[in-house]
């Protein structure tokens, strides 16, 4: 079969535009590969970060015995969880609301309640012209960018009138991103919770035999016998 298949990629031209746009197609695919890649790798961190939070709060109750079954267990658990999540998100819930008053202000200042801030924000960055068709290409029937970066439409520039969204965008992005990260953390803590609540208090007979049981383990300790008809007496 490969050998059959062989010709075809053999008898397959491509021009000039068509390399330059597979090799930016493949450029592309690495870059969001890595994205991707790093993005798991942060999730996967704060995931293990969180489940050992969720052990570290209900340690000592548990090792004490304080809980004694599942349902106590999960109900104290999330409470610690709550409270923990209460505590941390305060800060980027605060950066929030300080991102939005510096908007409202400056909004109010400027009578400029029409503006996207985001879009004002963008004069900071490069913005490159990936709108123009010229810079596209078809491979196989399939449109592709054909060349890669693009050139600039804009350069970044600093915009007097805009300073307010230079303020407060990164605020509230910034603000954002930690909040969700936070109940991320939350959600985690509470599949570690209930996987915990199932698991500490199981009893299982998968490798108990009745028949091999030695009966001399569970005769009485004559001392704790004395010990008990003293106290009687």
């Amino acid at each position: 079969m490969i050998n059959n298949l062989l010709p075809l990629f053999v008898s397959l031209e491509f021009n000039e535009s068509d390399r330059r746009a597979l090799i930016v197609l493949i450029i592309v695919l690495i870059i969001v590969l890595l994205i991707i890649g790093l993005i798991g790798m942060g999730i996967r961190w704060i995931c293990h970060k969180q489940s050992e939070a969720a052990d570290n709060i209900m340690y000592d109750v548990t090792v004490t015995h304080v809980v004694m079954n599942p349902q106590a267990y999960r109900k104290l658990a999330n409470k610690k969880s709550f409270r923990l999540f209460f505590r941390a998100s305060q800060i980027p819930l605060l950066i929030i609301l300080v991102g939005v008053l510096v908007w409202i202000i400056v909004a109010a200042i400027r009578n400029s309640w029409n503006e996207n801030i985001f879009e004002d924000f963008l004069d900071l960055f490069f913005l490159w012209h990936y709108e123009d068709p010229a810079y596209y290409t078809k491979v196989f029937g399939v449109t592709v960018l054909a060349e890669w970066p693009a050139p600039f439409e804009d350069h970044p520039r600093f915009i007097l009138e805009h300073l307010g969204s230079y303020i407060a965008v990164p605020l509230i992005l910034g603000g954002s991103i930690t909040y969700l990260i936070m109940a991320q953390g939350y959600f985690v803590r509470w599949i570690t919770i209930w996987n915990r609540s199932r698991s500490i208090f199981t009893k299982s007979l998968k490798d108990f035999k009745a028949n091999t049981l030695n009966a001399d383990e569970f005769k009485p300790d004559p001392s704790q016998i004395n010990a008990n008809d003293a106290n009687k007496q």
